[in-house]
């Protein structure tokens, strides 16, 4: 296990995490996901990378180690695994904080971050349809990127010929209804590439 977000919550049931890290489906059988001494047994998706389950309802606030097994074994216990539980806090639906555009500039880097409320803290961003949104196709010189956490980054340079706008459709979930949804314009600011020069014509034959 690389990391677990949110890393804390509170004591009553507040939602989900998302674990990262390798290696989690072994034999086609599905991971088991234990908060301590407590096992994770609500909703969970997973692939090989991530996983993202229920966090159970603790009896005492405190730090525990979230572990995965497969039947491989168990994960190794780490600092990156700690999952606080902070006290019976109430909870809240996730908002999107950050402005709904960006302008970028061919040739120029440029980043900027997607910032969420909770709590809990989001355990995913992503850009998906949603009523009143369909995502444009971004030019490759362009990427969402969420490595968990509360923040995602939108990030690129573009390139000549990458000029337009496009739209993403926010969606940040914490597991708490609603979703918090953004339609979010990015703004390209790049010249379209100039067509090649003709070829000069063939010389003329000489005259006989």
């Amino acid at each position: 296990m690389t990391s677990v977000s949110p890393a804390s919550g509170p004591e009553i049931p507040s939602g989900s995490v998302t674990i990262h890290g390798t290696n989690f489906l072994n034999g086609g059988v599905g991971p088991i996901v234990d908060f301590g001494t407590v096992a994770s047994i609500g909703s969970m998706t997973y692939s090989g990378t991530s996983i993202t389950t229920t966090i159970p309802p603790s009896i005492d606030p405190g730090l525990v180690n979230v572990t995965v097994t497969t039947p491989a074994g168990t994960s190794a216990v780490s600092a990156a695994d700690q999952y606080s539980f902070t006290g019976s806090g109430g909870t809240t639906a996730p908002g999107i904080t950050s402005a709904d555009h960006t302008t970028f500039s061919a040739g120029s880097a440029g980043v900027f971050n997607i910032t969420t409320t909770g709590p809990p803290g989001v355990s995913s961003i992503s850009d998906t349809a949603f009523s009143g949104c369909t995502p444009s196709t971004l030019p490759a010189s362009l990427g969402l990127n969420y490595a968990g956490g509360t923040t995602a980054t939108l990030d690129g340079t573009p390139q000549p010929g990458d000029g337009g706008t496009f739209t993403l459709c926010l969606v940040a979930a914490n597991g708490m209804a609603p979703v918090a949804t953004q339609a979010f314009t990015v703004t390209v600011d790049a010249p379209a590439v100039s067509p090649p020069a003709p070829s000069p014509p063939p010389p003329s034959p000489p005259v006989p």
